[in-house]
């Protein structure tokens, strides 16, 4: 029997965080002797701090490893145990480090390579956003790995800055490796694996519950040498990120921003407490270049050009939520406020003849009927068109049911998502969808 049923079997035993792992791989050598272990034996490895353990280790029933094994080897999902070689040194040392990744596409060279998380709010500014970018792509194509969690704003733009380098990066995430959230980000899933990895230690099925993203963002720091955070407020989940980080002995780096904006409070906060700031990518690639002499070269940045990041995002259907930063407010009223150019005048679109045509015309009242069927076809461009056709009413399909009818994944995750804007397709649970 496979080692890997026993990995996954420990893994969903052992609490997050209890230190139980790291206490039974100090007596056993192998998770079959753990699983093999009798209630004794395991309260003497264990101790009496861990109770909660103890009953569930206890608990020899395989079918639900059995059950996972069997999902992963039918979608292509890769399992790195803990004591697979290619499991990544650093992450091992941790002592709460995972006793299993799940993991699509190609895992990158971990050792003796350069990675750095790039993390940061998911209502970014403009400025955070093209900051995010420009450092992450030029990163890569130094030859350091990035590392993000995929989440909307400025981790979505940090991994499709990797994509566009055509250079491996990380995504790591809080749901199970067959739920794609943010579902907005499904394409750019599928480009991260054609050269990197999208891993996680939840197992599949896992909905993405708020809980998990902490727990995740251990590992994004424990992957990595420094964590660069971009932008935030004082809640960010990027500070838990930074908190990680320093406890893991890791650097930690912060872009500086305007005192008075609120997605500042956080880089400010770093700063403060010691955290080294960076302006452009130079400023972490002389710090590891020394280290890394042989994979990373800041050379390389003179050889190739920057790609546009506007169409690097478009065209990746990156979720780039850009708002008009907030300031602190002082004496009851706020110090700065966005320019009105932000928010148009509705009164200067239309000319005044216009306005005055708009107020007589009659408005007509859609049918509902039409807003279904015909009308939504029309709305769709014949590449999307040609997928929808593609698809039976009433019943459930998966993206890999539709490859199998001629058309490659890029092409089925992007029709997956123009649909479900126009309300075409529902997706479900377990990566299925249904016709609407």
């Amino acid at each position: 029997m496979s080692e890997n049923l026993y990995w996954i079997w420990l893994s969903r035993r052992c609490a997050y965080d209890s230190g139980s792992l790291d206490r039974l791989l100090r007596v056993y050598t192998s998770p079959r002797a753990i699983y093999e272990a009798s209630e004794v034996e395991l309260r003497r490895a264990l101790g009496d701090s861990a109770k909660t353990d103890l009953s569930r280790l206890c608990y020899k029933d395989l079918s639900d490893a059995q059950r996972i094994m069997d999902f992963c080897m039918m979608t292509d999902v890769g399992i790195l145990a803990y004591d697979d070689p290619r499991y990544p040194a650093r992450l091992r040392m941790l002592s709460d480090a995972p006793p299993v990744l799940y993991y699509k596409g190609n895992l990158p060279t971990f050792e003796g390579r350069l990675a750095v998380a790039v993390v940061g709010t998911r209502k970014m500014s403009d400025y955070g956003k093209r900051m995010a970018f420009e450092i992450a792509h030029d990163l890569t194509r130094a030859g350091a790995t990035v590392v993000t969690g995929m989440a909307l704003g400025i981790d979505g733009v940090a991994s499709a800055a990797a994509v566009a380098a055509e250079a491996p990066s990380v995504a790591v995430l809080g749901s199970g490796i067959d739920i794609i959230y943010p579902r907005e980000h499904q394409y750019l899933m599928h480009a991260i694996t054609q050269n990197g990895v999208v891993m996680t230690e939840f197992a599949p099925g896992t909905p993405p519950d708020g809980r998990n993203f902490p727990r995740r963002n251990r590992i994004i720091s424990g992957l990595s040498q420094g964590v660069l955070v971009i932008e935030g407020d004082s809640k960010s989940g990027a500070l838990i990120t930074a908190r990680h980080a320093e406890k893991q002995g890791r650097d930690v780096y912060a872009l500086p921003g305007n005192a008075d904006e609120v997605n500042s409070e956080a880089t400010t906060r770093l700063l403060k407490n010691g955290a080294c700031p960076v302006s452009c990518a130079d400023d972490i690639i002389r710090v590891y270049e020394p280290l890394y002499g042989n994979t990373l070269n800041m050379l390389r940045l003179l050889d190739a050009t920057r790609v546009r990041m506007d169409k690097t995002l478009s065209s990746l259907r990156v979720s780039a939520r850009l708002y008009y930063p907030k300031y602190k407010v002082y004496n009851g009223e706020e110090e700065k406020k966005a320019p009105a150019t932000l928010v148009p005048d509705k009164k200067s679109r239309w000319s005044k003849r216009e306005q005055v045509e708009k107020k007589t015309q009659t408005p007509v009242t859609p049918s509902p009927q039409k807003a279904d069927g015909e009308e939504k076809m029309q709305l769709l461009d014949p590449a999307t068109l040609a997928v929808y056709k593609k698809i039976k009413p009433g019943l459930a399909f998966t993206v890999d049911e539709l490859c199998a009818e001629g058309f490659s994944a890029a092409e089925v995750l992007a029709a997956m998502t123009i649909l479900e804007i126009h309300k075409c397709v529902m997706a479900l649970p377990g990566g299925r969808y249904t016709r609407l």
